[in-house]
């Protein structure tokens, strides 16, 4: 299920809602004024670092992979996350499904 708050969404386990929803986050689907940026089209490089850098290695590996970018040999995962997050801005804007 998807909880919102602030202008973020989260995927989380039902069994799990009565926490998030005590800190503030809703159930409910924001309404999106016509005059204010769309969050799920604007691209907040800042944000979307800061979750690439919460991410397993694993996952950092498999975007990797998607994008065809290459960890050079010693760098952390961590901060492989920068080009990453980086190539991900040079890539047009998608509604995601879920």
């Amino acid at each position: 299920m998807k909880v919102y708050k602030d202008g973020k969404t989260r995927t989380i386990h039902p069994i799990d809602a009565q926490g998030w929803i005590a800190d503030g986050w809703s159930t409910q689907t924001p309404v999106v004024d016509q005059d204010q940026p769309n969050p799920q089209t604007t691209k907040d490089k800042p944000d979307r670092l800061t979750e690439l850098k919460a991410m397993s290695w694993q996952e950092l590996q498999s975007l990797a992979e998607k994008y065809s970018l290459e960890k050079p040999e010693g760098v952390p995962w961590k901060v492989f996350a920068e080009e990453i997050a980086k190539h991900e801005q040079t890539l047009p804007v998608q509604t995601q499904a879920g």
